[in-house]
């Protein structure tokens, strides 16, 4: 006769499949996060603002699934410090100088759904691993959807950014945050499809021309492969590097056109054009230097200049453009909180958020998005991180009194002479 299952692992059964749930809402979601501009383009047009209705329908399917179940979560300093963030960008609302308020009040709510999706998504699993691998995966497949885009379309001598209207410096991003994501996952499984995807995305960020992304990402790829930390083999580390320095070489050959044309232009000196952009920002931040212009307000408030560009290509120029002194402030302290939490964690994937962090931040001296863009992919390594420090404090035993209770006598007995018998007297120690 079989024993039917007690409450404990009935329970355990519901979280596991809670969690491959979650597992798998967390992979099509960071798909359609990837492809996202792709999804735009053929559903919408070019209004991409209603595209974003994505992460606000999945963030309601998961807090439909996670309704009830009523377990607690833990927040770490990073995670409230985002959470500071976010609320300070809403504030700035009020005093916005953007032309259309509403725009600027849809992408902040759609911010919220970005971070409430990761909330509910990261809050309650049991294993928050296979979430995090499976949001790894979700990058992964969309970025070799982006990449087989770029590379249809690639022409020589062409410029990518004619072609369907899509940025190569946005494109360039995506991918190589997708190949970040591919190497690692080929260090912890060693699946062929890992090692498959990780040449077409480095080849489509060649081909995008995006330097920043690229430098970024050749500097922490090969950061992360001769890290003493991940699981590669040595001759696995001598396979990564021979295959980057291969598809380096080829890509080079068709993309040699483009950097040529770029030194042409004198484009190396400028940063092509963004010093110019800099030195024109300063001024126009230094009027409203510790609250901004507002969040998202910077297309519409970008100094005069002979071109066009709805960012100050510099992460702490826009942010102190629009956010201030004080988003500046919120931001900086987000990524230190973010980057002590991932640096005491026991966990690999969060280990590897440090490499993903790091190319945002060196990303960031040359582009800037509106932070909502990663914040929330960070947001996914900030949720309950299982650190060093938290071990070593559930170790320790709490020596510390608790209020209230009485104090240890630290009476004792005077010592008596060494010839004699130690006595006791009682009237003396009142306290025990």
């Amino acid at each position: 006769m079989l024993k039917r299952p007690g409450k404990s692992e009935r329970r355990i059964h519901a979280g596991d499949a809670t969690t491959r749930l979650l597992a798998r809402i967390a992979f099509l979601y960071w798909f359609i996060w990837m492809t996202e501009a792709l999804i735009g383009l053929r559903l919408f047009g070019d209004n991409l603002p209603f595209s974003r209705l994505i992460p606000f329908l999945f963030a309601l399917t998961v807090l439909f699934i996670q309704a009830g179940r009523g377990k607690a979560m833990h927040w770490s300093g990073a995670a409230k410090w985002i959470l500071f963030y976010f609320l300070w960008a809403g504030c700035s609302l009020v005093w916005s100088t953007a032309s259309d308020i509403g725009l600027s009040v849809w992408v902040w709510i759609m911010f919220g759904a970005e971070l409430l999706f990761v909330c509910l998504t990261m809050s309650c699993p049991i294993d928050r691993e296979a979430v995090l691998k499976s949001t790894f995966a979700g990058l992964v497949a969309g970025g070799a959807c982006m990449s087989l885009q770029v590379i249809s379309i690639f022409q020589p001598g062409a410029d990518l950014k004619s072609q369907d209207g899509l940025h190569p410096n946005f494109m360039g991003h995506r991918i190589a945050i997708a190949a970040l994501c591919a190497l690692y996952l080929w260090s912890q499984n060693r699946r062929s499809v890992w090692a498959i995807g990780l040449p077409l995305l480095v080849i489509a960020l060649f081909l995008t021309t995006s330097k920043g992304a690229l430098i970024a990402f050749l500097f922490f790829a090969l950061l992360f492969v001769f890290s003493p930390q991940n699981r590669l083999s040595r001759r696995r580390k001598l396979q990564v590097v021979a295959l980057l320095v291969v598809i380096s070489a080829i890509a080079l050959q068709f993309v040699g056109r483009a950097f040529h044309v770029y030194e042409a232009k004198g484009g190396a000196d400028t940063l092509s054009g963004r010093a110019v952009l800099w030195v024109q920002v300063i001024p126009k931040i230094l009027i409203r230097p510790f609250v901004g212009y507002g969040f998202a307000s910077f297309a519409d408030n970008w100094p005069a200049n002979r071109w066009y560009t709805g960012q100050a290509h510099n992460e702490l120029l826009q942010q102190w453009f629009t956010l201030g002194l004080i988003g500046v402030t919120l931001l900086a302290l987000t990524y230190w909180k973010l980057f002590r939490a991932l640096w005491r964690s026991t966990s690999d994937s969060s280990r590897f958020g440090i490499y993903l962090l790091g190319y945002c931040l060196v990303r960031g001296f040359v582009e800037a998005d509106d932070s909502h863009v990663i914040l929330a992919l960070l947001f996914c390594f900030s949720l309950n991180p299982r650190a060093r420090s938290s071990l070593a404090r559930a170790r320790r035993p709490n020596l510390r009194r608790p209020r209230g209770a009485p104090e240890k006598s630290t009476c004792l007995p005077a010592g008596p002479a060494p010839s004699e018998a130690p006595s006791i007297d009682l009237t003396t120690c009142s306290k025990s």
